[in-house]
């Protein structure tokens, strides 16, 4: 064996340890890049089922909220209840509450009348001054408020969809959950 041949020979031995880091930290990079892909699967298959749910939850919401509105004697308080066998997770809460609303008190007689606005040669009352004319002494307003709540859980997370919305009370139409 020459001089020679014993360079070759720790060249080879020397670049195969070279060899042997580089596919070690090829196949790390390659592990945490499927790692990476897994996890957003994960994600993205996770989120596609909260935005069902919440697709699910607003329609149920609008259902019932339709419903409350068609009832005319409503009752004011709480319930709750469920959807039964077709939706099993969710729940849903009404809260029903009255509003009233009294009237502005009337212009002091000591009071000059406004005047109002001009717009093209015609003098122009607001909407309170208007109402006050044509409709004589005034009553009190009474709303219904209703707000329906739909709750679900996933994974331990609470969520829920909410909607709102206020109704007049017809005159003798107000019922009470205790009475």
């Amino acid at each position: 064996m020459g001089i020679g041949t014993k360079t070759v020979l720790k060249r080879r031995i020397t670049s195969g340890g070279y060899v042997l880091i580089e596919v070690m930290v090829s196949l790390v990079v390659f592990s945490v890049g499927i790692l990476s892909v897994m996890r957003s699967f994960s994600v993205a298959t996770r989120a596609r089922g909260v935005a069902q749910d919440y697709t699910v939850a607003a329609f149920l919401c609008q259902k019932l909220m339709s419903e409350s509105q068609s009832m005319a004697d409503l009752p004011e308080g709480a319930e709750t209840g469920g959807f039964g066998d077709a939706y099993p997770k969710f729940n849903w809460t009404r809260t029903v509450t009255l509003i009233k609303i009294e009237p502005p008190p009337p212009p002091k007689q000591d009071q000059k009348p406004r005047r109002g606005r001009v717009f093209q040669g015609h003098v122009l009352q607001d909407a309170a001054e208007r109402r006050r004319a044509m409709s004589g002494p005034q009553k009190t307003l009474t709303l219904r408020g209703i707000v329906v709540t739909v709750s679900w859980s996933r994974r331990g997370a609470q969520y829920s969809v909410s909607a709102e919305t206020r109704l007049p009370v017809r005159e003798g139409a107000i019922s009470n959950v205790g009475a």
